[in-house]
């Protein structure tokens, strides 16, 4: 296999790591959570990469400013909105999916 293990993305000089392929249980194995948790089912993905640390506020600002996506709900709160902080908060429900092309 020839695939590095770690690359750097020319888009933003992000590094990355490669997350080997592999399969994995999702799901509520302990019938605690909510009834979209089930059933348990196995989940399998292809090896990909995957930023090797947090996108911070002032990635995420370009990410809105090149896509027009949203603000969200607590950007203009500045105890969580400093550049160098780690973006939270994202939603997981997009209307269309983040890749990096």
């Amino acid at each position: 296999d020839t695939t590095p293990n770690r690359i750097k993305w020319e888009k933003d000089s992000a590094e990355m790591v490669l997350i080997p392929a592999g399969s994995f249980e999702m799901g509520d194995h302990f019938n605690e959570g909510d009834d979209i948790e089930q059933p348990v089912h196995t989940v399998t993905l292809d090896e990909f990469y995957m930023d090797s640390t947090e996108v911070t506020n002032a990635q995420y600002r370009v990410f809105m400013e090149q896509t027009g996506h949203r603000e969200p709900r607590y950007w203009t709160d500045s105890s969580y909105n400093q550049d160098n902080q780690p973006m939270v908060f994202v939603s997981w429900m997009m209307r269309r999916p983040m890749l990096r092309t």
